[in-house]
């Protein structure tokens, strides 16, 4: 593309990348303070391209998670669904509207560390890494982004904040067992309760066959 210098001191460099439905030019742009930015800036995308990038998708964090979550579904057990779900709901806390292809090992790292000082276990930590990790994974195979940061995450280091844990009283059970309208909402929670049985466990229950 042609190089010039706006008015406004910037440089800008346009190139065409393919052309829109109706037949328009598509053209992508790119402003620096100096001349070489501007060059290292296309040479960058030029590099990107080579690489596979779909020019025609830009996904931010929480497009890419629905995606991919759905992609798996037929794939996985209806538990493993639940699971990555409820880790996907933790992850776009953190990178809600973020481009994809913005995504850096720093970034990351802090919002690891976030995690960590909020009282998530370092288990759980683990677990939304191994779910980045697949997402990026996907992301370069498709073509939405170049690379996976994950890689290169350091582990956090934050000290996790341990949250007491303390039984409920029997006040609270008898209140439990006797406050509210009789659903399947209340049932499930007095059966797990019962039986010690875990979110998890109660949501990969089926009925017998």
């Amino acid at each position: 593309g042609n190089i010039r210098k706006r008015k406004d001191g910037r440089y800008e460099v346009s190139v065409m990348v393919g052309y829109h439905p109706e037949g328009r030019r598509k053209r992508k742009t790119f402003y620096g303070k100096t001349r070489r930015e501007v060059v290292d800036k296309l040479h960058a995308f030029q590099q990107e391209i080579d690489m596979g990038m779909d020019l025609d998708v830009d996904y931010t964090f929480d497009q890419a998670a629905d995606l991919w979550l759905d992609l798996r579904k037929s794939k996985i057990a209806p538990a493993t669904y639940q699971s990555y779900e409820y880790t996907l709901r933790t992850l776009k806390c953190k990178f809600q509207n973020v481009k994809l292809r913005k995504m850096n090992p720093i970034q990351i790292e802090r919002a690891m560390d976030s995690l960590a000082a909020e009282g998530y276990s370092a288990s759980y930590l683990t677990k939304c890494r191994a779910v980045l990790n697949m997402i990026f994974k996907k992301g370069v195979a498709a073509g939405w982004v170049t690379w996976n940061p994950i890689g290169s995450v350091e582990p956090s280091k934050a000290k996790v904040k341990k949250k007491p844990k303390e039984p409920f009283s029997e006040q609270e059970i008898r209140l439990m067992m006797t406050a509210g309208e009789d659903s399947l909402i209340k049932h499930a929670i007095l059966f797990s309760l019962s039986v010690g049985l875990r979110p998890q466990c109660l949501v990969a229950l089926e009925p017998k066959k």
